[in-house]
């Protein structure tokens, strides 16, 4: 039960005094914890104008109009939006750089605090909190108002109080006692102050000194309101550094650049930071768009691709091929504005193939190859065959397993509405793994939310459940899955009451699980449980003609999204297609595409047009081979050959070139990289070995 703050000391009067930043106080208030009160209750009851005649400061009663406006409950006891743990781990990840430029701010008060009764928090953009530290009887105590980590306290939320006021008005400010909106807070002193963005000046979060009223000291706000400002610098000094390293890339692709090219250069965030233009672009683009630096053109994660950045520009902004630059993560992409391509009258080429697509609208698998007709023949005689079977998908990475997972879920859906749920095995943290599998009771462990959790396994309670990556399972929760598996009975951490479940388990691996069984990361037992139908899902190189229908599904699929005329493969491009070994298999023959598709000015793709690593073809051998061996794709003329016997260090420099670029199936992109040399300089020493070259 919280007590009303009227009974904490109604007669304690606190003078509000200026402080350097005048923003923050309002000079001449006595603060009353009646008068506060009172002007609160008549806010309440709707009778605002005499409210107003109170010694009450201004930014308050405007909060509270807001926090009226808005609907909180003026009874609420703490904040009701509390975060899950992968939402944390979320807004941490998006708030990275402001944790960094914190941690001294952090390390140098957050040392000072104990035994202070206070606590020092940061919160995201939202108010959500990502970082506390302080007094421990004070983040205890926060806890019975949810002020910790996870927590949201933006007035949308809580109404008035120090991080969403100071987020609502983007200045420092703090909110004392009686001051805040909500009953349950109104024990709390709390000091707050945004931190803005140096590029484009949004708050991206704010820095709060929080505790029991008796903590309160005028100065508090200018002290929380400096360390903004260091944090704020040290935000700085990092956008600096990347924009160096960004303008570092764009000069280093001018030779791509023609004089009369418009150009944008973003930012990791989808920012302007850097622009130039000619008249023709001028006219075609600034026109219609106002480019400066600092605005935001579109939003970027870390996981884009150049399709995705060009889909997310203004239309009137998408006549431009793209670069990502990516050097340890998304550092931006450069947007370069030749001619305005124009709708081509040129008609795609036929292909005289058939296209296979599963029974089932969703998911659609492309192809027409006879390995890829029967898994998918395998996997929908065995979707409905029982709920105790498990299948187990192999392939290599990128060959579309949850696609294969998903045609087990659409044929279980033709008969009863069925729900569809993936866990990641290889992306939750082994502490976290059995929580998010089986799902827990409040307090049962560190970290476990407070309201207890479902699992995974009852979230997929009549539907699938897809394990992606099985073989990266912990393997002390391995046990715990075959019990559920053989029982059919899932117990949260934390409770001995079971469920019954019925689940039909899909698991995948890029592994080779009974390797893994070996090597002993992987139990034999559980093996064997979910192996018993395997399906191995055929990688692209083993498709054939598949990769052709692919690339025109992507094509068409890319054409059909921007309006812009589809691409045409020529017959050397297509040869060139279905003899490289695509080792990101459906994954990356679609990166592909959709690169080709909105890097290239023309629409006929050429052999030019393709990547290093596509166009690097095997030698062709002549009479002899240094190595004796028949599958070697390169040999030496017979002169060479016998140049050899009289120079050692010759022969061995030959023989090891030709090792790696057998070993590497005539890549000399790769083979010059392993071998330590750039690709001119292997040239060169093909020639002077003379190593005769003929590409077929």
């Amino acid at each position: 039960m919280v007590t009303s703050p009227r009974h904490l000391g109604s007669s304690k009067r606190v003078r509000l005094t200026d402080t350097p930043n005048d923003t923050l106080l309002e000079s001449g208030l006595d603060y009353n914890e009646h008068t506060v009160m009172d002007a609160w209750e008549k806010y309440l009851d709707g009778d605002q104008k005499k409210a107003e005649i109170s010694n009450v400061r201004s930014v308050i009663q405007e909060s509270w109009q807001r926090s009226l406006s808005k609907g909180i409950n003026a009874q609420n006891e703490r904040s009701n939006y509390n975060l899950d743990i992968d939402q944390i781990e979320f807004r941490k990840e998006n708030c990275n750089n402001l944790l960094n430029a914190s941690r001294s701010i952090f390390s140098n008060i957050g040392a000072r605090l104990h035994g202070t009764k206070a606590m020092l928090l940061l919160t995201d953009q939202e108010g959500a909190i990502i970082d506390a530290i302080g007094d421990k009887s004070t983040l205890n105590a926060g806890r019975d108002i949810s002020l910790e980590i996870g927590s949201v306290w933006n007035e949308n939320v809580v109404g008035t109080n120090g991080i969403g006021t100071a987020i609502s008005t983007g200045k420092p400010v703090f909110v004392h006692a009686a001051e805040h909106f909500c009953l349950g807070i109104k024990a709390w002193t709390c000091a707050g102050a945004p931190i803005h963005d140096p590029v484009d000046g949004n708050v991206i979060g704010v820095i709060d000194l929080s505790g029991p009223s008796e903590i309160f000291q005028p100065h508090t706000a200018a002290l929380i309101a400096g360390a903004a400002r260091e944090i704020e610098e040290a935000l700085a000094e990092f956008s600096y550094k990347k924009r160096l390293k960004l303008l570092e890339a764009f000069f280093s692709n001018m030779k791509r650049i023609e004089d009369n090219d418009g150009l944008i250069l973003l930012d990791e965030k989808g920012r302007i930071a850097f622009s130039q233009h000619n008249s023709s672009t001028q006219n075609n683009i600034l026109s219609q768009q106002d480019i400066h630096r600092g605005r935001q053109l579109i939003d970027v994660n870390k996981n884009m691709s150049s399709s995705d950045i060009y889909l997310a520009l203004p239309k009137e902004l998408r006549h431009c091929s793209i670069n990502i630059i990516n050097k340890d993560g998304l550092q931006g992409a450069m947007l370069v504005y030749e001619r305005q391509l124009k709708k081509s009258s040129i008609r795609k080429t036929e292909i005289n193939n058939k296209k296979t697509v599963s029974k089932n609208s969703a998911p659609e698998i492309i192809g027409n190859s006879q390995a890829l007709i029967e898994a998918i023949d395998k996997i929908q005689k065995l979707a409905n065959y029982s709920a105790n079977t498990a299948l187990l998908i192999e392939g290599e990475t990128g060959v579309g397993k949850e696609l294969f997972a998903k045609l087990v879920h659409a044929e279980i859906s033709k008969s009863k509405k069925a729900p569809f749920v993936v866990l990641n095995c290889g992306a939750v943290s082994k502490e976290l793994f059995g929580g998010e599998l089986f799902g827990h009771v409040s307090g049962s462990f560190t970290g476990a939310l407070k309201e207890g959790k479902a699992g995974k396994f009852e979230l997929a309670d009549g539907g699938v459940l897809c394990l992606d990556e099985i073989g990266e399972m912990p393997l002390d929760i391995q046990p715990y899955l075959l019990r559920v598996l053989e029982d059919r009975t899932v117990h949260r951490i934390g409770s001995e009451k079971g469920k019954k479940i019925d689940v039909k388990l899909v698991a995948s691996t890029n592994r080779t699980l009974k390797s893994e069984v070996e090597k002993g990361t992987f139990r034999q037992d559980l093996y064997y449980r979910i192996s018993s139908v395997t399906i191995k899902i055929p990688a692209l190189r083993e498709r054939g003609e598949d990769i052709i229908l692919l690339a025109e599904h992507f094509n068409q699929k890319m054409s059909d999204e921007t309006g812009y005329t589809p691409l045409i493969f020529t017959a050397d491009v297509q040869k060139v297609m279905l003899e490289y070994q695509w080792p990101g298999n459906v994954r990356e023959l679609k990166n592909f595409v959709e690169n080709l598709h909105i890097l290239l000015s023309h629409r006929e793709v050429c052999l030019d047009d393709l990547p290093d690593e596509m166009v690097s073809r095997p030698i062709t051998v002549t009479k002899y081979s240094m190595m004796q061996e028949e599958n070697i794709p390169v040999h030496f003329s017979e002169d060479t050959a016998q140049e050899l016997r009289g120079n050692p260090l010759e022969q061995m420099e030959r023989e090891t070139i030709t090792r790696v670029i057998r070993e590497e199936n005539g890549n000399l992109t790769k083979a010059a990289r392993i071998l330590g040399i750039s690709r001119p300089t292997l040239y060169r020493k093909l020639e002077i070995h003379n190593i005769k070259r003929k590409f077929s």
